[in-house]
């Protein structure tokens, strides 16, 4: 690669920093490739300041993170590979060349760390699952190849990373299945998990290496956030919604970040929170940030200085420690080095008919290399490898014997005699093989540690593509004769069908990282699924494959003399190489896939109910933020209140949290939410009713029974609040859509399902309020005309009654009692309240910073959330103070929506709570009482009442009189015995969805027979 200056541009930037040091900013910009330099450090907006822009060739190069060395030394991770400009100034303004350090890194985003100590360089490296390290200074025992992983075992999707090399401290996050920081020595030794809750994807890690500060920035919180280094004291130092950072750098009291999304670059004080200057950089995305100062002092001592490691060196708590690069031991002495084998310590062994080759990891991203390899006397039919003891089993078709061969000491080992095999495998938690024998259509096995030989399966339908789950004790195969896929077990369960009736299904290969069986189908499509069977998925097109299989998250497979590579995301093939003649298998050779995984996060969550932390014993079980622990040491449970509550939605981490008026005290209410912005409480049914933005539903959750069901599907649109009419039990929601003013407010019959569109054509509606004794609604607007509207229950009589001086009303209540409405403004942030027509303005209480969301008000308190506060604040409603109520909590995401259950006074209106005012389907508050209405494209009768097609019950009824009643779906009635007759059941009919009684009449009234409904 070549850098090019292209020239200095003079921006419009209002920010100010030093003019005659050597430091700035430098900033890797992901498309086009290049770096951004500012001239000093920006500590303000005030003033414009030039810009050095370098373009990196080809364009199409990433820069996915950055950082400074010692001796004006700068390192950049791009594509496959982490590269170094020397001799780096920010004044440069002459072409220079930059230099490759390691070759071979996954293309994919992961921070890389300069321990500028010892002069060593890491990396994470989110596809191999791993942490690794290289010494950055050439000598006579080491390479450009040299180079050490340090970290990979219970470690997925490594991206942060921060050292600090005096106190000999590594630092790092991983994110996923759940994101977690962790620390560790600089040797990868004494892993501890800091912070487990509360976290999403951490990107980027830096220190303050003075303080003992970790700070981080969190891509899907949109959070920069720190905590000590044992994890304690966390604070969320700046909420940035909206702008995701994926670098971040900390400097002199000030934490610099970046966003490519926003096209940004923000500096935030590291103590307050406050935004130091916040600047656009429109010629770019840039994506990683460091600090670039000639000036730091580099003297001090290097401990490793004080003894003689032959190959790496680093700084660790206890001391300066030896360490050897991959493929080599290290010695008695602590000091030196020696070749653990000819072959490398992971990769991927090839054969053909009389050999054995091993590709480094590093091929599978591009990087060639030594390739070493081992001739035999046989005719290598399959083989299989035992990785921790550096074992080679192989079928020899010459003598029909399964032979071991020692990469220690390359010596063989006759195993046993047996037929022609195909599919040789190892089961590391039997030390057995299991192959299949064509000729007889059995599979078979042999015990390593009784040296005993039996029979598994036998008379099977022309089994091929062996394959096995070593974990659970599972053999797979395919059918050639149904072309399905089977699983049977190693004591010898009933096989059965996995998946049947496959397009011409092959090569099957079972991967222990996902737990899923892979294979290939058509002659050209590899697929994958669950052990069950379930979740088929399709990932990359492979023409004429041979032979697949996979390793951590890239596919391979061979096609002729060609070995091909993608990430399991992809479509196609990205990596190729040609390779020897007439390639037959590929197998995986990685000790760390081959460890007995029972106790450990790995297997079903490590039987933890929530959070699984690995520990160096096996695991530990965590609960989220709201559940408690319990005495099994396994479970988590909350405390579902039955009264005075809050309900919050916290649409970050897909929770909903019950809050405990009188204390504060919160609990995750026990449901499954996707991204839910929307709840209101219906109090009568004591259910929660909530939206979920990714399914576009409304869901119903019950407090008493815990279940869950689905209300309504809103299809093209998403319900961004609700509110619940306690007259009818009716949901009224602002339903939300992309397209310019679609947008609406509707109206859902909870028992019949139904739904009526009252309001078209909105902008961008949000709050909805409702006051049933009056009869009107009230919603408010954060579009370009933002403001209050108000309208009849039934959509009519539409009208705006705040319309100037606001801004992005988010959050809308009533207060009942005093015949007033309050709303926050996110950004004013401010408290206002009115009059329910508009008028006597008040602005209550304002809140800096904190972009106020929603509000409700019981008695003489108004709750309300925020995106930028980890709490809901109680404020009193007549002074605006703040009063005593929950803690700050760092683990919270962004809070939306929020509603009451209290004893309190529920608002109706008499006309519709007295059986639905008569209507067969919907009765709408009004200020004259209740007007009756129909879903959607029906229209009502002529009686005014009943919806066309409406569902009714029976109104001849033997024995009694209805009172009072239309009996319509839905509705319950009244009802008196005839003369002469007594009452022999004390209920209410109630008449349901399909049209029948949910009692039969005729049995409510004593003296008649009993007749079929």
């Amino acid at each position: 690669m070549v850098v090019i200056i292209v020239f200095i541009f003079l921006l419009p930037f209002q920010l100010i920093y030093g003019l005659s040091e050597d430091k700035g900013l430098v900033m890797g910009v992901w498309n086009n490739a290049s770096f951004i330099t500012t001239l000093g450090i920006p500590n303000s907006n005030l003033v414009q300041f030039n810009n050095f822009r370098f373009n990196l060739s080809p364009v199409q190069t990433r820069i996915t993170s950055i950082a400074a060395g010692p001796e004006r030394s700068l390192y950049f991770s791009a594509e496959r590979g982490i590269y170094e400009i020397s001799n780096y100034s920010i004044w440069n303004n002459e072409s220079f060349t930059i230099s490759p350090v390691y070759r071979g890194k996954s293309n994919w985003v992961g921070q890389i760390a300069v321990d500028v100590l010892s002069n060593n360089i890491y990396w994470c490296d989110g596809l191999l699952n791993w942490i690794a390290m290289k010494p950055l200074s050439v000598t006579n025992a080491t390479t450009s190849l040299t180079y050490r992983v340090l970290i990979d075992r219970d470690l997925h999707q490594p991206e942060g990373l921060a050292l600090d090399p005096h106190d000999g401290l590594m630092f790092f996050s991983e994110n996923y299945p759940r994101c977690r920081i962790e620390r560790a020595s600089m040797s990868g030794n004494n892993r501890t998990v800091l912070l487990y809750s509360g976290l999403i994807r951490v990107m980027s890690l830096s220190l303050d290496t003075e303080d003992k500060r970790v700070f981080w920035a969190d891509y899907e919180r949109h959070t920069v956030e720190t905590c000590g280094y044992d994890g304690s004291d966390r604070r969320v130092l700046r909420r940035m919604n909206g702008v995701p950072i994926t670098g971040l750098q900390f400097y002199e009291n000030v934490v610099h970040g970046v966003s490519p999304a926003r096209r940004t670059v923000v500096g935030i004080d590291a103590n307050t929170g406050d935004v130091v200057y916040d600047s656009v950089i429109p010629m770019g995305d840039p994506y990683a940030v460091t600090v670039f100062d000639a000036a730091v002092n580099t003297s001090i001592i290097d401990p490793c200085s004080l003894i003689q490691c032959q190959q790496i060196c680093v700084n660790t708590p206890s001391g300066p420690t030896c360490l050897c690069g991959e493929g080599f031991l290290l010695e008695a002495d602590g000091l030196s080095c020696k070749v653990r084998t000819w072959f490398h310590d992971k990769g991927l062994i090839i054969n053909n008919a009389t050999m054995f080759y091993m590709l480094d990891t590093r091929f599978i991203n591009g990087q060639g290399g030594r390739v070493p390899y081992m001739v035999t006397s046989s005719i290598i039919s399959t083989f299989t490898v035992n990785a921790h003891s550096r074992l080679i089993y192989f079928a020899d078709a010459k003598t029909n014997s399964l032979y071991e061969l020692n990469l220690f000491t390359h010596r063989y080992r006759l195993v046993t005699s047996t037929a022609p095999a195909a599919d040789l495998t190892y089961d590391w938690m039997t030390n057995s093989l299991v192959w299949i024998e064509p000729d007889h259509s059995s599979i078979r096995t042999f015990s390593l540690v009784l040296g005993q030989i039996s029979t598994i399966y036998s008379n099977l339908q022309q089994p091929t593509a062996l394959t096995v789950d070593a974990q659970n004790g599972y053999i797979f195969w395919i059918s050639r004769a149904s072309s399905a896929i089977l699983r049977g077990s190693r004591d010898r369960k009933s096989p059965h069908v996995v998946l049947p009736s496959l397009t011409s299904p092959r090569h099957l290969y079972y991967d222990v990282s996902s737990q899923r069986l892979f294979w290939l189908e058509n002659g050209m499509f590899i697929k994958s699924c669950l052990i069950n069977g379930a979740d088929v998925k399709s990932h990359v097109i492979a023409f004429n494959a041979t032979n697949i299989f996979v390793y951590k998250d890239y596919l391979g497979w061979l096609n002729g003399n060609q070995i091909h590579f993608a990430k399991q995301t992809s479509v196609a093939s990205e990596v190729l190489f040609n390779i020897f003649a007439t390639p037959k298998e590929v197998v995986v050779f990685d000790p760390i896939l081959q460890s007995n995984l029972q106790g450990t996060c790995q297997i079903l969550n490590g039987g933890c109910d929530d959070i699984c932390i690995p520990t160096g014993e096996g695991r530990e079980c965590k609960c989220d933020a709201g559940s408690q622990l319990q005495s099994d040491s396994t479970t988590c449970s909350t405390n579902v209140k039955p009264d005075d509550f809050l309900v919050v939605t916290d649409f970050s981490h897909d929770r909903i949290l019950q809050i405990d008026m009188i204390t504060g005290e919160m609990s995750r209410l026990p449901l499954t939410v996707k991204k839910c912005t929307g709840l209101s409480l219906d109090q009568a049914s004591r259910e929660l009713l909530y939206s979920d933005q990714t399914l576009k539903t409304i869901q119903s959750f019950s407090l008493l029974t815990k279940n869950t069901t689905v209300l309504y599907t809103t299809g093209f649109y998403f319900a961004e609040r609700m509110a619940v009419d306690a007259s009818t039990g009716h949901l009224y929601f602002t339903a939300l859509s992309t397209l310019s003013n679609s947008s609406y407010i509707g109206v859902i019959h909870q028992t019949l399902r139904v739904h009526r569109t009252l309001i078209p054509n909105l902008q961008t509606p949000r709050a909805i309020a409702l006051y049933p004794s009056k009869g009107v609604l009230f919603w408010t607007e954060i579009g370009p005309l933002p403001g209050i509207g108000r309208a009849y229950m039934d959509g009519t009589s539409r009208e705006y009654i705040v319309s100037r001086d606001i801004l992005v009303p988010n959050g809308l209540a009533i207060d009942y009692e005093a015949n007033r409405i309050y709303w926050t403004d996110g950004e004013k942030n401010q408290i206002e309240s009115s009059d329910i027509d508009g008028g006597n303005r008040q602005v209550l209480t304002s809140d800096p910073g904190a972009l106020m969301m929603d509000i409700v008000v019981n008695g003489q308190f108004l709750f309300y959330t925020a995106w930028n506060r980890q709490s809901v604040t109680k404020i009193n409603k007549t002074t605006g103070l703040n009063g005593p109520f929950m803690a700050d909590n760092p683990e919270l995401g962004r809070l939306d929506s929020l509603d009451i259950f209290a004893d309190d006074f529920l608002d109706v209106n008499k006309a519709c709570s007295d059986g639905e005012g008569q209507c067969s389907t919907f009765c709408f508050p009004t200020p004259s009482g209740g007007i009756c209405g129909c879903q959607d494209n029906v229209s009502l009768l002529p009686n005014n009442k009943t919806c066309v097609g409406a569902p009714r019950c029976t109104s001849d009824l033997t024995g009694l009189d209805l009172l009072d009643c239309e009996p319509s779906a839905g509705l319950s009635c009244r009802f008196q015995c005839q003369p002469g007759l007594t009452l022999t059941l004390n209920t209410t009919l109630i008449c349901t969805p399909g049209g029948q009684w949910n009692v039969n009449p005729d049995t409510l009234c004593a003296g008649y027979t009993t007749r079929a409904q």
